[in-house]
């Protein structure tokens, strides 16, 4: 079709309206148009295409192609780096898609190191802070590390408070999850002594057992 800046924008839109009316296969379709347009006036490093790729990366997500989705924004913050530096701000919000890509694909790990990254990013923001800790949380605890998990909310929920207020929705709510975080690890913590006590039974039953022929053989002598 026509290469114009008004071409790409009308692409976007009804992109835009699909994905609004969950017809997400035409909605992707549409917005691969409008970024080819975009590249083509612009170059594949503009703020266009960028912002492009992030609401396809959405599109893909919705329809659970995390592969693909995570190599879209793999594109995004390849060029946000080269034109932002590396620890700006910018590319906090990035890395946290990247990572609840990878999250959602149950790529634990991965997402952690994304939610990483973002945190190192986000001085500039108290709240993107707050968000990363939170993100960092769930996944702790996804993989069972609750301690851990418990560390990040209670930092997290100390930023909302300090920032937002104790009333806050985003306050009140990481105050819900401070919570069943803490007895998640009172369970955990539950279950390791359970398993310590059960291991030195056990043991004194074995050595109870290993003394008893002893007894008998001494006994025969």
């Amino acid at each position: 079709g026509v290469v114009h800046e008004d071409a790409g924008s009308c692409c976007q839109m009804i992109a835009s309206a699909l994905f609004q009316e969950k017809d997400f296969e035409q909605a992707i379709l549409y917005q691969k148009r409008a970024i080819n347009v975009y590249e083509r006036l612009y170059g594949r490093d503009c703020a266009a295409c960028l912002q492009g790729y992030i609401f396809l990366a959405t599109m893909l997500q919705q329809m659970q192609q995390h592969d693909l989705a995570i190599q879209y924004m793999g594109h995004v913050i390849f060029y946000r780096n080269i034109m932002c530096g590396t620890g700006m701000s910018t590319c906090t919000s990035s890395y946290m898609k990247l990572g609840s890509l990878y999250q959602e694909a149950q790529h634990f790990e991965t997402a952690r190191q994304c939610y990483y990254e973002a945190l190192k990013m986000s001085a500039e923001n108290p709240l993107d802070t707050a968000g990363c800790l939170h993100h960092l949380a769930v996944v702790s605890t996804t993989i069972a590390q609750f301690k851990n998990a418990l560390e990040y909310e209670q930092k997290a929920y100390k930023i909302f408070k300090n920032v937002l207020g104790p009333d806050a929705e985003q306050t009140t709510q990481c105050k819900a999850w401070v919570k069943q975080m803490t007895k998640n690890v009172v369970v955990r913590a539950k279950q390791i002594q359970n398993r310590e006590e059960e291991a030195k039974r056990e043991k004194a039953l074995k050595s109870l057992m290993e003394d008893e022929p002893s007894k008998v053989e001494s006994g025969k002598v």
